[in-house]
């Protein structure tokens, strides 16, 4: 079980400040923003884009956002210049002075569309349920199915998707009221994360990373780098991750208390945070 985060800072707080690199990257729905039942209705509330552009304004640190949705859309939602941006769980990336796609998963698109399309008629049987074509992944979102339906919503998508899974073309991956279609690369957040800390600190051998998340996908980069600030936003109890926050309102006052202790007191005066949220 993690560690509630809070009462954790005072002794994080000498390890952050002597770091010669920061590297914070966060997931959007859930650890940014509140999920809601339509995806399309979230967007960065303005203070905590505000947070994120004054942290990726220092010298010593580099920001980015890693998330299952496309980057387009993503980097749309977001709207903070100066900062890294992996959509489709780390399969696009795109940064300041680079760009990346998994090779593997774009020669598999062509599979990945055939199988939305068969899905799509199945789902369309079962009211509330709907696909998200994402380019490189697809997502069935069942939060608006009623209750007694999502296990059997679940079972037929599995049976549709049973010989592209049996292929090993694609991956099936469960989030919050969301199944995840996937190319079956070996690629994840985690190594997502792993590719932009090296591209983002080429000039620092020990960066200390912090990463915020709250699904299952992000359990990948809670995994992959056991040793480092890793916070869990919500109340998963089986988390990998060191620390935990309730919710995106706690995550924005760890971005401001973060801020706080890297940043002149001249420049904070501005900034719409609250220091005593926790």
């Amino acid at each position: 079980m993690a560690d509630r985060l809070a009462p954790q800072l005072e002794r994080l707080a000498g390890r952050i400040r002597s770091a010669l690199k920061l590297l914070l990257f966060t997931d959007f729905d859930g650890t940014l923003v509140a999920i809601k039942d339509r995806p399309s209705e979230c967007f960065l509330d303005p203070a905590v884009g505000q947070t994120l552009s004054a942290l990726a304004g220092q010298d010593r640190i580099a920001v980015g956002i890693v998330s299952g949705r496309e980057l387009e859309d993503l980097r749309t939602r977001v709207g903070v210049d100066g900062i890294a941006y992996a959509g489709n769980h780390g399969l696009e990336i795109d940064g300041p002075g680079f760009a990346f796609r998994e090779p593997n998963s774009v020669s598999l698109i062509k599979e990945l569309q055939g199988l939305e399309n068969k899905l799509s008629r199945i789902t369309a049987g079962f009211p509330g349920a709907w696909i998200e074509d994402k380019g490189l992944s697809a997502s069935i979102h069942y939060r608006q199915v009623n209750p007694v339906d999502v296990p059997r919503l679940i079972d037929v998508v599995r049976n549709v998707a049973k010989p592209s899974l049996d292929a090993q073309k694609v991956v099936l991956r469960t989030g919050k009221m969301v199944l995840e279609i996937r190319p079956a690369v070996n690629w994840h957040k985690g190594k997502a994360v792993g590719w932009l800390a090296k591209k983002m600190s080429q000039l620092c051998s020990e960066p200390l990373l912090i990463y915020l998340g709250d699904d299952d996908t992000d359990e990948d980069v809670f995994a992959e780098w056991p040793r480092e600030i890793t916070v869990c936003v919500g109340e998963n109890r089986n988390t990998l991750a060191n620390y935990s926050v309730h919710d995106p309102n706690e995550v924005h006052a760890f971005l401001c208390w973060l801020l706080k202790h890297i940043v002149d007191s001249r420049n904070r005066s501005n900034l719409q945070c609250n220091w005593l949220v926790f």
